[in-house]
């Protein structure tokens, strides 16, 4: 009991950094994609400042979701369909910083 209770304990723990992580990280990039920074004054900086929050937090949920799914399939040993997780969350991360860019 002890053990799975540690299992699901670690599981969160990583999720939980990986959302902080790319919730920091989709910040940043996004703002930067934006053009925009923090201390601007003019009413466009802050709507770029706002859409870089909300990209930010969409992107660190899918990391959230994605690396929580990855750690429940790979303690219950499916580590197939851990690994297709882990591949399908860095193939939807990337190409969501490219649609930034463009």
């Amino acid at each position: 009991m002890l053990r799975a209770l540690g299992k699901g304990f670690a599981v969160a723990a990583v999720a939980f950094a990986a959302w902080l992580l790319f919730s920091l990280e989709g910040f940043a990039f996004s703002l930067w994609a934006f053009d925009g920074s923090p201390s601007c004054d003019n009413a466009a900086c802050e709507v770029n400042v706002f859409a870089a929050f909300l990209v930010s937090g969409l992107i660190g949920l899918e990391a959230l979701v994605g690396t929580a799914i990855a750690g429940v399939l790979f303690t219950v040993r499916k580590l197939h369909a851990a690994r297709i997780t882990v591949y399908l969350l860095i193939a939807v991360l990337a190409l969501q910083h490219i649609w930034l860019l463009v």
